[in-house]
């Protein structure tokens, strides 16, 4: 919701300050009155292109500048473009010179023109007779419905549910995937074509979670144990809510590697066997979703 806007030195307008509260507000005024401009002025600060014409005659520089209140798909928006917002409020800001050069921040951060107009799509809905309807963008879509949705815990699951193919997807589409470092079996002969194949398996065959905290990278080096029995964890940039079965995977794995030979140089031990995590836990090993967590970590 926009709370404020407050405009200098933009076309006719030489300072406006407006504060919005809650419910219906109605700007009236004959044609030509300016209703128009603080329109134009709002298009500013939700990523339209500036023009150093519209700069008031006699001023060095345009400035427009706005709070609004935010919503969670907006602080995850801001989240992943490293901009802090830790009061439900964001201040944007929008400079036009008269030697044509224009900047936009949102609290202090400067972005690009194509951010601040991904940005505005999720602040405002700007409907007349030729303005983009922001409900043709499917991200705003998905969060009408979510706000429309009675269960806040259910959507929660389910974005925890999704969150670790949504950072999978991104690292396959940014080509972030090394194959040299994967199992040799997971991209060879008899395996996957290439990671986009192997995401497109993961998102079509996706297990049913048994919820719980987890540590997303559960390995020996990740594990510290002090003299005194005390343990400890490093590396906790994957934790969160997940399925346990995540974990165990990772830690079966670990287990084999270290214990087999595979690391340690060489070293063995006689006594391991796979089993005795499993025995360990009390529970049958489900040998489907151990390997759907090891494949989903090869993106990773």
């Amino acid at each position: 919701m926009l709370e404020s806007l407050h405009v200098r030195n933009y076309v006719l307008i030489d300072k406006l300050d407006l504060e919005f509260t809650d419910g219906l507000t109605v700007l009236t005024g004959d044609t030509g009155s300016g209703k128009s401009i603080i329109l134009g002025a709002l298009g500013l600060l939700l990523g339209q292109k500036a023009d150093k014409e519209a700069v008031r005659k006699g001023s060095d520089m345009a400035e427009v500048s706005g709070t609004f209140s935010i919503s969670p798909v907006v602080r995850d928006w801001c989240k992943d473009h490293e901009i802090e917002c830790e009061e439900d409020e964001l201040v944007l800001r929008r400079v036009i010179r008269t030697n044509g050069r224009s900047s936009f921040s949102v609290n202090g951060t400067a972005l690009n023109r194509s951010e601040g107009e991904e940005l505005g799509m999720l602040l405002v809905d700007v409907s007349s007779q030729h303005a983009h309807q922001s409900l043709m963008k499917n991200e705003v879509l998905r969060h009408v419905l979510d706000e429309a949705s009675s269960s806040l815990i259910l959507l929660e699951e389910y974005r925890n549910a999704f969150r670790s193919l949504k950072e999978a997807e991104e690292r396959v589409e940014k080509n972030l995937v090394d194959v040299e470092d994967t199992d040799p079996s997971t991209f060879g002969k008899g395996g996957f074509s290439s990671p986009e194949k192997l995401l497109e398996w993961l998102m079509d065959n996706k297990p049913k979670e048994e919820k719980s905290f987890i540590h997303g990278d559960f390995c020996l080096p990740n594990i510290i144990l002090g003299e005194n029995g005390d343990i400890g964890f490093i590396d906790l940039g994957r934790s969160g809510v997940g399925d346990k079965y995540n974990d165990i995977a990772l830690l079966s794995r670990s287990l084999k590697s270290n214990f087999s030979g595979h690391y340690n140089g060489g070293k063995q031990y006689p006594g391991y066997r796979e089993e005795m995590l499993f025995e360990r836990l009390g529970i049958k090993k489900n040998e489907e979703k151990v390997r759907y967590y090891l494949l989903l970590d090869e993106l990773f």
